[in-house]
């Protein structure tokens, strides 16, 4: 006869007195070994029979009550294999995420974490790392622990209403602060040129080609002259290069959706940008090239 549903309240004799622990009986696992769930604690049997009879109704409900023994490194790792299409800086960032709260909970079963373990990580962490960062590693950590409750491993996910810690009010610099002045730019780029002609022939034409143009590094690192139209006096961004383990790999999607666009030139950056391409083909001519690339720096 089968014993799942039953529920048994029992008392237990402690260094600190009696305390109650309730037992159900939860059916069979696929070997065929009886499964339980067990939970100590209750200063009262009348504590331990709400709570087991609580638990009770999540298993007649259907609901998996027994909770798997798999640590958090071993799930984060088949969750990350199950994340799909990833972009290589958002792996890289998922990666170090994972990797710093495996560090921190060491071979931690996942259904033993609790909310006070997981805001002891975020407030350790935040010690001494940014409020962005913080805020990034939460996302991708509670992603996890929200796909083992989904997916039946625990009960309970203990993120759900952790409170990540406050960080003191930072001064806002002055938005003219963070910008180059005209005079200021000029100063800058003179410099940027003497450099390109003692030593980095391209850097100048770099430096140029990001401050009358507002990519980002990454964007203009990535470009191909198929990417600049000089009839068309246009510039199309399509891609962004990312450090990895190449070390460099070029990635045709730029950091978001709204990034790949088209832009206009104007004649003196276009101007500098047929020098640098023909002052390119030079030093190519003269030195040999490492790849096969053509990339524009």
């Amino acid at each position: 006869m089968s014993t799942q549903g039953k529920i048994r309240v029992y008392a237990r004799q402690g260094k600190n007195g009696i305390s109650y622990t309730y037992c159900i009986e939860a059916g069979r696992d696929a070997n065929g070994k009886r499964q339980r769930k067990t939970k100590s604690g209750f200063k009262t049997k009348a504590q331990a029979q709400k709570a087991g009879l609580k638990m009770l109704n999540e298993l007649l409900l259907g609901n998996n009550i027994i909770e798997s023994t798999i640590t958090f490194e071993q799930y984060a790792d088949e969750w990350l294999k199950k994340k799909g299409n990833v972009k290589p800086n958002t792996l890289a960032v998922i990666k170090s995420a994972i990797s710093t709260a495996v560090n921190y909970f060491g071979n931690c079963k996942l259904k033993d974490i609790t909310l006070y373990q997981y805001e002891c990580f975020l407030n350790d962490y935040a010690q001494t790392h940014s409020k962005n960062s913080l805020n990034i590693t939460d996302i991708y950590i509670k992603q996890i622990f929200a796909s083992a409750k989904k997916y039946g491993v625990i009960c309970k996910n203990p993120t759900d209403d952790a409170i990540k810690p406050k960080f003191a009010a930072s001064y806002e610099k002055n938005i003219t602060d963070k910008y180059l002045s005209t005079d200021e730019l000029m100063s800058f780029l003179n410099v940027a040129k003497q450099k390109s002609q003692r030593k980095h022939q391209y850097f100048y034409y770099y430096c140029r080609l990001l401050a009358y143009t507002g990519l980002r590094i990454g964007e203009a690192s990535a470009l191909i002259w198929d990417n600049v139209s000089f009839e068309d006096k246009t510039l199309t961004i399509e891609a962004t290069l990312f450090y990895g383990k190449k070390p460099y790999t070029r990635q045709l999607s730029p950091k978001t959706d709204t990034s790949r666009r088209i832009i206009r030139l104007d004649d003196n950056t276009l101007k500098l940008l047929k020098e640098w391409k023909n002052l390119q083909l030079q030093l190519r001519m003269k030195y040999g090239t490492r790849g096969t690339d053509d990339n524009i720096n």
